[in-house]
């Protein structure tokens, strides 16, 4: 005589266990989901009382003014020199680069830009550090080709413009008559 098991109806826990358990199988069998969209490392920063960003990867460090010491120059914006990680490097205002009214003290911030000759741009406030979508960032049609800040980053609600580093060092390397090929 054969024995046959008869199984009463499967318990709530049971059928939950078992999802939970195909849930987790199935978390390992599919593809890993990477973000699609890019993003951009920007630095905010204040000049006087306007907003304005950087690109991360178009500086190379970002550091306290400690000590600028003026030389004189036919260079307007030249501040002077500054002893940073071990180099004497030269300082320029971005404010008067960029011809904003700077706040009236000295710049607190430097940022340092260009490998093989740099220079380090002076600033009044870091604010701090956003990643922006790269469709975020857009070009200011109204801005004169020859601007120095073309590109518009828009924050949220907030529309800031963004500081072309390489395009200032262009500058700055004319205005210096070395307007030879760099390797920044």
């Amino acid at each position: 005589m054969s024995t046959a098991t008869v199984r009463g109806p499967v318990s709530r826990e049971a059928e939950r266990l078992a999802d939970m358990r195909r849930a987790f199988d199935q978390g390992f069998a599919a593809p890993i989901v990477t973000e699609s969209r890019s993003v951009e490392r920007m630095l905010t920063i204040r000049l006087g009382d306007e907003h304005f960003m950087m690109r991360a990867n178009e500086i190379t460090g970002l550091t306290k003014a400690k000590c600028i010491v003026r030389i004189p120059s036919r260079i307007p914006q030249l501040l002077g020199l500054a002893g940073v990680r071990g180099t004497l490097v030269p300082v320029f205002s971005l404010a008067a680069i960029l011809e904003r009214q700077p706040r009236g003290s000295a710049p607190v911030w430097l940022a340092l830009a260009g490998r093989e000759s740099p220079i380090a741009l002076a600033f009044d406030e870091f604010e701090g550090q956003v990643e922006l979508a790269r469709e975020d960032l857009y070009t200011d049609e109204t801005q004169n080709p020859s601007s120095q800040s073309q590109m518009l980053a828009r924050v949220g609600s907030l529309v800031q413009q963004v500081v072309d580093i390489p395009s200032i060092i262009r500058m700055i390397r004319n205005s210096a008559g070395l307007s030879g090929p760099g390797k920044e």
